[in-house]
């Protein structure tokens, strides 16, 4: 069997320390370890003489705006910090590593920055520009009382800038962390700073992820730059099992902070603390079965490092995140790439999931709660993605789905977006046709207790045929790439909320600067085009969130033994579910949820049966009562009478009476209201039949007394 190694300290391929000695560790590995840091002198050149960028600018779509500019094209390893922010008045802030001189050094990199003051972007998208007054990146950002603060690193370590008022004033540089410390996340909640990052020089602790936290701004640390494995309890995990961008904080919530970790020799993981950070409780939503392991065995499936992670109005934390096989015979790591969801009321994904992550009948569950997003193979379609022939595009982490980001849409709704390879659509470079990078929306709604996927949110028909997506302006960005997305939700109005979706585009598939070792499968490294930063608005609540109204008055009559085919009619948003909610359809005759069809062959004569439907959509109900009666074919036969038949009490609780007045011998039967018989007896004239033992609910009986037939509907309390 073949092995796989897998050894974080392979990270060092984005240093330049390593350079292109790595020919020994296998080519999957290669691409797994490909972490970018554009400070570091990249050392490989590939020129696509054969292409030319174009010069038509992006195309917008009316909802969208241009916000920024960058050459430098790299944004993160795996997942994103803290980037993109709504306040509660309408306002947001929009931060990117971003870099226009000199490429690919860029001696200008930094946190670039954008304000959106409630009316408009405050700054000129050509004229955005990092706000430190030295070479950075990887910015986080956050609130810090009136005012607000970006964690970014230089050359050498973290560093905090902040100003006083959101959107105006000058930045200073407010605390520099001690160590050596890159990729950093951050959170602020009532004032105190949480931090996370990574050692990245130091040999004996090479990858280590480290927490900080200061209550007063940056001006002091306690603990500072702590080993993860010697705060958080139960922390079972090697100082390097998780290395840069695997991290990320979710936006505090209902005074709960939170943070997950997530690579495929680490498990997928939350630490979430109630008190600020005084006390953590862990959460596992992903146990792998080779944890710290440098050795994996073949087909098994793991979380990439791409996740995404949101705290809900109950205070529930949610997870988004992709997964990869870390190997498998003739293919590399990440390019079978999936995107699941995951919270914390669900029991975690067992070691069924690592090597058959896609089995419907191994895992029920996938379906069942809803947490399969999307599979790499767009509806089980197997496309062969292989490194020498293209065309699927590396990104870091690598794989069809390569970043995804999610939020909460209030109480009962969760909006997530992901960057998807689209193998619909492609440009020529080269030899190869190589695929666009698209965004994708989709959504989660609350259902009582459960979250389940909402496939009527939107109604994109993509590629893979299923409902419920969205795709971010599929026709202003046919000929384009978009990759990078973020979003927020507005907080302003519960009733008519927008979504934000903050993303990176540009003419030509591929990164500038990611794709170091395996450029033949980048067809833009090391060449830089501009790229612009866009924000997409759209409304969370669909234009046209119709609940049903039943527009069938009544039904025709039915002759016993011959077709029915009838079928209801409602306006409203679809699909649309029908339901049988009283009573019981004639014998022989069924209710096609889906269509409102009431089709078969009636089998009884001469009764007539009272019944009500419901139809359904994801934003209401309605009700209606109906009737068909059931004739006979001969001429002749005596129809349904005013029967002398009296059935009480009404309601009932246990004992019912049913008295003929023509003094004639009964069949009595009784049906639930699903259409079950329930009961069947011959009876004199008077009777009493107990139902004691029977379900409260609506009933319907049905009483044959000579030639004719009566119905009846008593409630059992």
């Amino acid at each position: 069997m073949k092995k796989f190694l897998l050894i974080s300290s392979l990270f060092l391929i984005a240093f330049s320390v390593f350079g292109q000695n790595q020919s020994q560790v296998h080519r999957a590995i290669s691409l797994q370890a490909n972490t970018v840091d554009g400070y570091f002198t990249q050392n490989q050149s590939i020129v696509h003489n054969n292409y030319v960028p174009p010069t038509t600018p992006i195309v917008l779509a009316p909802q969208e705006q241009i916000i920024g500019k960058t050459k430098y094209d790299s944004q993160t390893n795996k997942s994103f910090g803290s980037r993109f922010y709504a306040f509660p008045d309408g306002r947001m802030v929009a931060t990117w590593t971003g870099g226009n001189q000199t490429p690919p050094s860029f001696p200008d990199r930094g946190s670039f920055y954008n304000y959106f003051d409630g009316t408009s972007w405050t700054i000129e998208p050509n004229n955005t520009a990092r706000i430190e007054n030295e070479r950075t990146g990887w910015p986080s950002w956050a609130p810090l009382g009136n005012g607000e603060v970006i964690a970014s690193h230089n050359a050498s370590t973290v560093c905090l800038w902040a100003r006083e008022t959101v959107g105006t004033g000058t930045w200073t540089k407010k605390s520099t962390l001690p160590g050596s410390n890159v990729w950093c996340r951050l959170c602020v909640h009532d004032g105190v700073i949480h931090l996370i990052t990574v050692d990245n020089t130091t040999v004996a602790n090479q990858f280590a992820l480290y927490y900080s936290k200061s209550t007063d701004g940056g001006a002091t640390w306690s603990p500072q730059r702590a080993k993860l494995s010697t705060i958080f309890p139960n922390y079972d995990y090697a100082d390097n099992t998780y290395g840069g961008d695997a991290y990320v904080w979710a936006e505090p919530n209902k005074g709960i902070i939170a943070f997950s970790l997530a690579y495929p020799n680490g498990d997928l993981v939350i630490y979430k603390s109630a008190d600020n950070g005084t006390t953590w409780e862990k959460k596992v939503a992903w146990e792998t079965p080779n944890k710290n392991a440098s050795v994996f065995d073949d087909d098994m499936h793991a979380p990439s490092g791409a996740h995404s992670l949101v705290i809900d109005d109950d205070g529930i934390c949610h997870l988004t995140f992709t997964t990869c096989l870390t190997s498998e015979p003739g293919r590399s790591m990440n390019y079978y790439s999936n995107a699941f969801y995951w919270n914390e009321t669900m029991a975690p994904f067992s070691y069924s999931y690592q090597f058959e992550a896609l089995n419907l009948e191994a895992n029920p569950q996938l379906l069942t709660e809803s947490r399969l997003i999307l599979d790499w193979s767009f509806n089980g379609e197997n496309y062969d993605y292989t490194q020498s022939t293209g065309p699927m595009v590396l990104y870091n982490p690598f794989g069809m789905i390569h970043k995804i980001h999610m939020a909460v849409a209030g109480p009962d709704r969760i909006i997530i977006v992901l960057a998807v390879q689209d193998h619909t659509t492609s440009c020529t470079i080269g030899t190869n046709n190589w695929y666009y990078s698209r965004i994708f929306a989709c959504s989660y709604v609350k259902e009582g207790t459960s979250w389940i996927f909402d496939s009527n949110w939107r109604d994109d028909l993509l590629s893979w045929g299923k409902p419920g997506w969205l795709q971010v302006n599929r026709d202003a960005h046919l000929n384009e790439n978009c990759t990078h997305p973020q979003i927020v939700v507005d907080k302003i109005n519960e009733d008519s909320k927008k979504f934000h979706i903050f993303y990176m585009v540009d003419n030509m598939p591929g990164s500038g600067l990611e794709g170091a070792t395996e450029g033949v499968n980048n067809p833009q490294y090391n060449t830089f085009t501009d790229n612009y930063f866009v924000v997409y608005s759209d409304l969370v609540t669909y234009p046209d969130e119709t609940p049903p109204t039943i527009t069938t008055s009544t039904l025709p009559n039915g002759k016993e033994g011959q077709v029915y085919d009838q079928t209801l009619r409602a306006t409203g948003t679809p699909p649309i579910i029908w339901s049988l909610e009283e009573g019981t359809l004639p014998l022989g005759l069924t209710l096609e949820a889906e269509t409102g069809k009431i089709t078969g062959i009636p089998t009884e004569k001469h009764i007539l049966y009272e019944f009500k439907v419901k139809a359904t959509n994801a934003f209401g109900g309605d009700l209606k009562p109906l009737s068909i009666f059931i004739d006979s074919l001969v001429v002749g036969i005596t129809t349904i009478e005013q029967s002398p038949i009296m059935v009480y009490p009404n309601p009932v609780f246990d004992v019912l009476h049913i008295v003929n007045n023509n003094q004639q011998n009964m069949q009595i039967s009784l049906f639930d209201f699903l259409g079950r018989e329930v009961l069947n007896q011959d009876a004199s004239d008077k009777t009493e039949i107990d139902i004691s033992k029977l379900p409260a609910g609506i009933y319907n009986v049905r009483i044959q007394h000579g030639n004719a037939i009566v119905s009846r509907k008593v409630v059992k309390k």
